[in-house]
């Protein structure tokens, strides 16, 4: 008897070995898509369930940042600013979860960077002429000095590997 192959059947599957993993974590709650990426990782990569799905948390929450609010009750508002520690023993596949799960953010961040570099040296070239030069050489009068978009911020203690 031949059995068809669907995306359904796929999510099944890996949601039935979730059941068996060691992990309680409720992967129901996540889009099917993302289901399938928590469910993979653990299955190829190894990377425990609960960890993966933590950072996928704690990566949505950075990535909305405070451009959605939502009122909880008149004159309370919340952001969807989550904040999340995991945590383990030395060797429990901590880092790698949130290191490949945090990747499109460093990648955007690393673009956006780029970006900034560039305009920014425009901008003290422009800076650096006179403000007839810059009329003549069709600049903006006054010009505006450009603002870096980021999604990390770097610090000393954490840093995503390539």
């Amino acid at each position: 008897m031949e059995k068809n192959i669907t995306p359904d059947s796929v999510i099944s599957a890996l949601m039935n070995h979730a059941k068996t993993s060691d992990s309680d974590f409720p992967v129901h709650v996540f889009p099917a898509k993302m289901q399938r990426i928590i469910l993979e990782l653990n299955t190829t990569c190894g990377f425990p369930i609960d960890y993966t799905a933590s950072a996928m948390i704690a990566t949505i929450s950075v990535a909305i940042g405070n451009t959605h609010r939502i009122e909880v009750k008149r004159n309370w508002q919340e952001s969807a600013i989550v904040y999340i520690a995991i945590v383990g023993r030395p060797g429990d596949c901590k880092s790698h979860p949130l290191t490949f799960v945090m990747r499109p953010l460093v990648n955007a961040d690393w673009k956006n960077n780029q970006e900034f570099q560039k305009k920014h040296c425009e901008y003290q070239q422009a800076v650096a002429m006179s403000r007839k030069e810059r009329i003549s050489a069709g600049l903006d009068e006054f010009p505006e000095e450009p603002k870096r978009l980021r999604y990390l911020v770097p610090t000393l203690n954490w840093q995503v590997q390539n």
